[in-house]
């Protein structure tokens, strides 16, 4: 098999907190986005995903949802999209030590 006969289709969109990498989403004036609006940003989106999968898990244990699948999908973007704030926080941490360590 051929890696390039692999396809993503079934994937779905992941939560979209990639995008504020891109420059597509460049303010209206043309210049970059600020690192504050980014990480805000994506701040925002992972909370939301987290609210959303409280809301499924808790319709799930009252019977109100009956495709189990569906929540298991928003758990697993709730989960990448922790995992890329942890990471994230992980790497800004770990510039700060480097600078500390930096002699003047």
């Amino acid at each position: 098999m051929q890696v390039s006969s692999l396809t993503t289709s079934g994937i779905g969109n992941i939560p979209e907190i990639s995008r504020g990498l891109s420059s597509t989403n460049a303010p209206e004036n043309g210049g970059p986005v600020s690192f504050e609006k980014l990480m805000t940003r994506m701040l925002k989106e992972a909370d939301s995903a987290q609210q959303v999968v409280a809301q499924d898990v808790d319709q799930l244990m009252t019977g109100e949802v009956t495709n189990i699948h569906d929540v298991a999908i928003n758990v697993a973007k709730a989960d990448i999209a922790f995992r890329l704030v942890l990471e994230v926080r992980n790497k800004l941490i770990a510039a700060y030590q480097e600078v500390m360590r930096m002699q003047v």
